[in-house]
């Protein structure tokens, strides 16, 4: 330790318990005795809350979210509080799922397997008739949409090559 060194004391702003500091570091940062101190202290003043957002911010995200849904914006394919019923015969409301998995699960009279997925026969998100799900694999629901999309590569290498030879005939 340098000779011209020498330890300080600060206060802690919380509790104002003695903090003894004797390095550089510490006497720059350190404003608490504790993390406890720190977090009632933040807390206290409002700026910090944890995992939780502040009113502020959570009043930021409300006025954006109003300002999405008069825009016309809507979440795609939610059921904002889908009643679940379980064995005991009681509903469980705040859980939320999507749309199409509540039809299929209501269709073949269970919940949904872990390795289970809904799948839509014509591509559309929305169109959540029964006649346009399957419920597959979660592998095979990966293998098909893989062909799918080799299928349309492969389409459009077709295109591709259609327009050059119409293109390069006289």
């Amino acid at each position: 330790m340098p000779k011209d060194f020498r330890a300080i004391e600060k206060r802690c702003e919380y509790c104002g318990k003695r903090l003894a500091l004797n390095n550089t570091r510490d006497i720059q940062r350190k404003r608490y005795c504790s993390r406890g101190c720190c977090t009632k202290h933040q807390w206290e003043k409002g700026t910090c809350h944890g995992n939780h957002p502040s009113d502020i911010t959570r009043q930021k995200m409300s006025d954006a979210k109003k300002k999405l849904l008069a825009s016309g914006w809507k979440p795609m394919g939610w059921c904002k509080y889908s009643p679940v019923k379980y064995k005991t015969g009681k509903y469980k409301y705040h859980q939320r799922q999507r749309v199409y998995r509540l039809i299929a699960e209501e269709a073949i009279g269970r919940k949904l397997k872990k390795g289970e997925v809904v799948h839509h026969v014509n591509g559309n998100v929305e169109d959540n008739r029964l006649s346009n799900l399957r419920i597959m694999s979660n592998s095979a629901h990966t293998r098909l949409h893989c062909h799918i999309r080799r299928i349309k590569c492969h389409l459009q290498d077709l295109r591709n090559a259609s327009q050059m030879e119409v293109e390069s005939v006289p």
